[in-house]
């Protein structure tokens, strides 16, 4: 049985950059970025190493980068058709990730960290609602990175199919705990009122 990585939220920022076209050193030099999203630097032997895994996995078209303009071709990816009220309203989440993701440059005045991703979009997509009245803006960021990656990782062999089905009950007990909590402290403060 192979290793289990051990930086799986780097190896999957690590693989949005390749998407992107960027050579190993400015992926490795992406991960020391002080504002870089993950805590670990990365060398290229590492990186290396990933790109092994990365070659039977590089039409995932799912992980380049958001956007706009291309909106109404992402259905393909389980995104719905945007109304104009979903745009408005995700374009909030938009703007609030890349204000926490993607606040300067690195030395050779590439962005880093990646932009959101088109799956990132659709779980910030379907977490905005889900999540509504639970989750605050960083939360169903957070949370739809965290999916993202999880799924991601299930689909590169890294989780196997018993490991993902057991993170999605994780999480939908966690948002359905949340949502209840929420539900009852509305009717205690309608109570006191």
């Amino acid at each position: 049985m192979p290793r289990r990585l051990k930086y799986k939220e780097e190896f999957y920022e690590a693989y949005k950059l390749h998407v992107r076209g960027l050579a190993t050193g400015q992926i490795r030099d992406a991960f020391e970025n002080p504002d870089m999203a993950t805590s670990e630097k990365i060398d290229v032997k590492t990186i290396n190493n990933w790109k092994r895994k990365w070659r039977e996995h590089d039409d995932l078209d799912i992980d380049e980068s958001w956007d706009w303009s291309k909106a109404d071709e992402y259905e393909t990816a389980g995104l719905p058709s945007l109304s104009g009220a979903d745009i408005e309203r995700n374009v909030a989440y938009y703007w609030e990730y890349l204000r926490t993701y993607l606040p300067s440059y690195d030395k050779f005045r590439n962005i880093y960290p990646t932009r959101a991703s088109v799956r990132e979009m659709k779980y910030i997509n379907l977490f905005t609602v889900l999540g509504k009245g639970v989750w605050d803006l960083k939360e169903v960021m957070e949370r739809a990175r965290e999916y993202a990656r999880t799924e991601f990782l299930m689909e590169v062999g890294e989780y196997n199919e018993k490991e993902w089905q057991e993170y999605r009950w994780d999480f939908d007990e966690e948002l359905w705990r949340a949502k209840y909590r929420t539900m009852n402290q509305e009717k205690e403060d309608k109570n006191e009122s």
